[in-house]
Formats: structure tokens, C-alpha cells, sequence
């Protein structure tokens, strides 16, 4: 799969969580959605900042990517504040409609305006080695919002992977959803 198609159907796929968190009845329902939303949003993040961003920014340029990373970062902070909530009760509708916004921007910057100038500047090559690098990236990466953490892939590179061990080892602690 291309990083294209990759990180299209991850934005599907994070859409969905967002209903099955508006539908979810209870409060436990809703936190475990709320859980896993923000383990995918922050495993999705991790990736595209680490792979998919530097790569749209050497094959078209550096700005192409600037609006795109700040929108990044204030959904980390969103999902910090979310992360920091142990009940459905205390997500804030004014906390989860922010986060949903925040991320309706993300998708809608990504889909609308890089991804089909990434298609069109891009070779099929690049972007399928692309996508192969975004899985790897997703399945390895954090599973927790990281808003002061390094933002450029090279300081990620060396903290990545034991962030993501330490995440996974917390979530088995607190009984968090593993999607």
C-alpha cells in the first residue's frame, strides 16, 4: 500500500472512533473508545511526523509541511489533556469537540491539499517505500500523546522505540485497549 492510501484509510479509520465515542452509552464505553483514539491518533502522529512529513518535504518543500506539523502539535496537546483523563466523565465536551476539530483540519489539510501534490511530484516507487516505512513506523510507534517530545525525525529516531515500549507497558498496566 502507498503512504497515500495508508494514511487515507488511518484518517477513515480515526473518523469511526470518533462516532463510536459519540455513540457509546456509558461511561466506561466512552473511555474506552476516548483510550483508543488516542492510541491510534498518537501512533498515527508518531508516524506521519517521522516518515510521511519528511518525505513530502524533499519531494516538494519544507513549507509544504510547516502547517501541517503545527496542527500536529496541538493535537498532541489535545490528546495530552484527554490521555490525563481517567473517566469519560471528566472528557469535557469542550475537550473531545477541540480534538475533533483539531483533527477534521489535520484530515482535511492532509487529503485536500498535500497528498495531491505529493501524487502528482511523486513516483509510485517513492510512495509505496513510503507506506511500507509509515507501517513499520505506526506499529512501532508511541502509544501515547507526546506534545513536548521531539518534533523532527532524527531526535525521534533514537527515543521511538523505547517511548513505545514504555507506552505498551503502561497500557497493559491500566488495562488500556491494544487495538
Amino acid at each position: 500500500m502507498d503512504a497515500i492510501a495508508l494514511l487515507s484509510s488511518d484518517h477513515r479509520k480515526i473518523r469511526l472512533l470518533f462516532g463510536e465515542y459519540r455513540i457509546a452509552d456509558t461511561d466506561r464505553g466512552r473511555r474506552m473508545a476516548a483510550d483508543t483514539l488516542i492510541r491510534e491518533l498518537s501512533r498515527h502522529l508518531a508516524a506521519e511526523e517521522s516518515v510521511f512529513y519528511p518525505y513530502a518535504a524533499k519531494v516538494l518543500d519544507a513549507k509544504a509541511t510547516e502547517r501541517p506539523l503545527e496542527i500536529c502539535s496541538a493535537i498532541k496537546r489535545d490528546l495530552a489533556v484527554l490521555d490525563g483523563h481517567r473517566s469519560a466523565k471528566e472528557d469535557d465536551a469542550m475537550s473531545m469537540e477541540q480534538l475533533e476539530l483539531d483533527v477534521a483540519d489535520h484530515i482535511d489539510l492532509d487529503e485536500q491539499y498535500l497528498m495531491p501534490r505529493l501524487r502528482t511530484a511523486s513516483d509510485d516507487a517513492g510512495l509505496r517505500r513510503t507506506g511500507a516505512r509509515l507501517a513499520q513506523a505506526e506499529l512501532a510507534g508511541p502509544t501515547r500523546p507526546r506534545p513536548a517530545g521531539p518534533d523532527r525525525a532524527t531526535s525521534r529516531a533514537g527515543t521511538g522505540p523505547l517511548l513505545a515500549l514504555y507506552d505498551r507497558i503502561r497500557d497493559r498496566v491500566r488495562g488500556r485497549p491494544t487495538t
